[in-house]
């Protein structure tokens, strides 16, 4: 059996039990109607943990549940998600094109682009927007911070530049609130359930308007969350590209408080913050029209891909598993030679 099994392994060029690149060539050319590499995306442990079938079966039976109590099968308008993004001023690494042999290129940029501003975005799952919510770090807000920016945007400060509790209280009261009192019946606001987002006060000021409040469960916003999954991609792109014609136009002018309003305008005149993303979000992740199916799935896209030096393992590929490609796909994806 053994003399068998080294001639097999000498066969499919196998060495020391692993394979080279002809292996790995004819692997992916055998199953290339089913596989394709790709440009993995880093997900932290916890992350990709916290996506169980369990935890989503949990959160599929509260979301269902929350939204029959509150009738809102039939009123989407009143299904909401906000999340705060941060917008930095570095447009990232670019290709140029330069001389053959050149070992340093550059390209100038501005003197501080490390500066990051925050903006709450809020949507509900027919695509409307409410009015951004720019957070600035600072301890005092400046009216000269507050100008040119887009339409009905609402502005205020913290000492971290983040969402705090009071900050998230003067959305909801300020934003939220405001924009949404014409909508009959119960609004559902889902986001996730960070520290400065739920306090007494708040969740008080929630009730008395009718408010039901949705967190989200732990480290699972990258896959539950309508905002993360659809509409920030395509943005912060955008952002990028807004970034390199103001640098190009000005001469690579600082990014400051009094800027960045106006850029932000320009953003949101780049019509990515479209409904076709928002309500794409929506449904992308089952909460509106509410799909469990949808929601379960995320369990088997949080992939986690684990190595020890001789064991290569892949968790939450059901539909590979189906195909029984396991034990080699084990061995495979994670072995591939430059």
């Amino acid at each position: 059996m053994m003399i068998i099994l080294e001639e097999l392994i000498e066969r499919i060029h196998l060495k020391n039990c692993l394979p080279g690149k002809e292996w790995i060539a004819g692997f992916e050319k055998r199953w290339k109607d089913q596989l394709s590499r790709r440009i993995a995306q880093n997900l932290p442990k916890n992350r990709a943990e916290a996506c169980s079938v369990e935890v989503l079966e949990d959160f599929h039976r509260k979301l269902k549940d929350t939204i029959e109590r509150n009738n809102l099968e039939r009123r989407p308008q009143n299904i909401f998600n906000c999340d705060e993004s941060g917008f930095q001023t570095d447009v990232g690494i670019q290709k140029i094109l330069c001389r053959k042999g050149s070992r340093n290129s550059h390209k100038v940029v501005g003197s501080v682009t490390k500066s990051t501003y925050t903006v709450l975005v809020c949507c509900n799952a027919i695509g409307n927007y409410l009015p951004l919510y720019v957070n600035y770090k600072s301890l005092h807000l400046s009216s000269n911070w507050c100008q040119n920016g887009p339409e009905d945007a609402v502005y205020n400060c913290s000492p971290s530049g983040w969402m705090e509790s009071s900050q998230f209280a003067n959305w909801l009261e300020n934003v939220f609130i405001k924009h949404t009192t014409k909508l009959e019946g119960p609004k559902l606001l889902i986001f996730d359930g960070h520290n400065s987002h739920l306090t007494i006060p708040l969740i008080g000021m929630a009730c008395a308007n009718n408010i039901e409040l949705f967190c989200l469960p732990a480290h699972t916003s990258h896959a539950l969350q309508p905002l993360d999954v659809m509409v920030f991609k395509s943005v912060k792109n955008a952002w990028r590209n807004v970034l390199k014609d103001y640098y190009r136009d000005t001469g690579c002018k600082n990014v400051d408080k009094i800027t960045f309003p106006s850029l932000l305008k320009k953003l949101k005149e780049t019509g990515y913050f479209s409904r076709a993303n928002a309500i794409g979000g929506f449904e992308g992740v089952g909460i509106s029209p509410l799909n469990e199916d949808k929601i379960i799935k995320k369990c088997e896209t949080s992939s986690v891909v684990s190595s020890t030096e001789n064991v290569y393992q892949i968790h939450s590929m059901h539909t590979l598993q189906q195909t029984q490609m396991m034990p080699t796909l084990q061995v495979a994806l994670d072995l591939a030679v430059d």
